[in-house]
C-alpha cells in the first residue's frame, strides 16, 4: 500500500493534495492500494472523498502512532510526505521503523532521510539538500513536475477560433491576500475589453464580499465559477491567466498560457520570478500591497498584445513535457516494490 501524507488548510491551501491525488491516480491505473492520511479539513476530505481514494482524518502529530492504530504500519510499501516542513527527528522516527519514504518537496535546503527525494522546481537554489544517511533515489528539476491527467487530456483539444478574448483569474483554493477581489476592483473600468471569468476555490475565505462585489461589476463578459472540476479547461480556453503562483505555473506552462501573477508568500515570489526569467510569465507584484492601477495597467496593456502573449506561449511550451507523474511512478516502484 502507497499512504500519502499531504498538508492540507485554510492557511496553505490545497496544492500538496492536488499532487499526491494525480500520484494515486497513477497508482490506481498500477492497481496500487492507496490511502491517505489527512487533517480534519473539509474541503480536502471531500476532494480525496470525491475521487475514490480510502482515507483517514486524524489530528495527531504522531502520525506513527496513527498508522500503527490502525494496523496499517505492515502494509505500508512506501509513505509518502507532501508537507511545508517535517522535522527531521520524525523522519528518523519513521525510518526506525521500517518505513519506506518518499518526500515531495519544493524549497530544498534542509537535511532530509528518505527513499526517494521528489522536487520539481525551475529553481536551483532549491536542490541542496544534506542527506541523513544513504543519498535517497532524487528526481530534481521540471520533467518530475506533477502534472494531473486533465491537463494532458486538455492539451490534445483544439481551442476554439474566432472567440472573445479571455482573462482567467485562479488565485488558489483559499486566495489568502484578497487578490481575487482585488482584482475584480482594479478591472472594474475596463471590464467591456475582455471576457473574464474567476475561479471560486473550495476553500475560499471572503466569498460573501467577493460576491457583493461582482454584483456591482457584472456584466455580460464576466463569469465566476465555484469549486471546479475542470481547471484545466478553464486555463487551455484563456488568452491570459493571473494566478497566485506555486505549482499552478507548472500546469499553466505546461498548456502554454501567458501568466501574471500576484503572489502570496516569499517563495511563490521567488518561484514566479524564476518563470518570469523563462519569458512565459510577468511578476505584478505581492497580492496585497500592488496598487489596482498597477493591477490594472498590467492587465490591459498584455491582454492587448497578442504578440507578446503568442511568444510567452512559446516560451512556455519549452519547459515541461508532462511526464513527470509517469518518470516519478517509475521510482516508487523501484523503492516499493523490493
Amino acid at each position: 500500500m502507497i499512504v500519502f501524507w499531504p498538508e492540507c488548510s485554510k492557511d496553505i491551501g490545497m496544492g500538496h493534495l492536488a499532487e499526491c491525488l494525480a500520484l494515486a491516480d497513477h497508482a490506481k491505473k498500477a492497481k496500487r492500494k492507496t490511502c491517505f492520511i489527512l487533517s480534519n479539513f473539509e474541503p480536502a476530505v471531500n476532494q480525496v472523498k470525491a475521487k475514490g481514494f480510502p482515507y483517514l482524518v486524524s489530528e495527531s502529530p504522531k502520525i506513527y502512532d496513527t498508522l500503527r492504530n490502525h494496523d496499517l504500519v505492515s502494509l505500508i510499501a512506501l509513505l509518502v510526505i507532501n508537507r511545508r516542513t517535517v522535522q527531521l527527528e520524525k523522519l528518523n522516527d519513521f525510518r526506525k521503523n521500517g518505513l519506506p519514504i518518499a518526500i515531495i518537496d519544493q524549497l530544498g535546503n534542509k537535511a532530509i532521510s528518505c527513499d526517494l527525494l521528489i522536487n520539481s522546481s525551475i529553481v536551483p537554489d532549491w536542490h541542496s539538500y544534506e542527506y541523513i544517511g544513504p543519498k535517497p533515489i532524487c528526481c530534481l528539476g521540471s520533467k518530475y513536475a506533477i502534472i494531473r491527467d486533465e491537463f494532458k487530456i486538455q492539451k490534445n483539444k483544439r481551442e476554439k477560433s474566432n472567440r472573445r478574448k479571455v482573462l482567467l483569474v485562479t488565485m488558489g483554493g483559499i486566495d489568502r491576500t484578497r487578490s481575487t477581489l482585488r482584482i475584480l476592483q482594479a478591472i472594474s473600468n475596463i471590464r467591456e475589453k475582455f471576457e473574464t471569468k474567476f475561479i471560486i476555490g473550495h476553500g475560499f475565505l471572503y466569498k460573501d464580499k467577493f460576491m457583493d462585489e461582482y454584483e456591482k461589476c457584472k456584466n455580460d463578459y464576466m463569469r465566476y465559477f465555484l469549486n471546479v472540476n475542470n481547471i484545466a479547461e478553464h486555463i487551455s480556453s484563456s488568452d491570459l491567466v493571473l494566478s497566485a503562483g506555486g505549482n499552478t505555473m507548472y500546469e499553466i506552462a505546461y498548456l502554454g498560457k501567458p501568466s501574471l501573477v500576484l503572489w502570496e508568500d516569499p517563495h511563490e515570489k521567488k518561484l514566479s520570478e524564476a518563470f518570469e526569467s523563462l519569458r512565459c510569465s510577468g511578476v505584478i507584484g505581492n497580492g496585497e500591497s500592488s496598487s489596482l492601477e498597477v493591477i490594472r495597467n498590467r492587465i490591459e496593456d498584455l491582454m492587448a498584445d497578442d504578440n507578446a502573449r503568442k511568444d510567452m506561449s512559446k516560451n512556455a511550451l519549452r519547459i515541461l513535457d508532462g511526464s513527470g507523474p509517469s518518470r516519478i511512478f517509475d521510482q516508487i516502484d523501484k523503492v516499493s516494490l523490493n
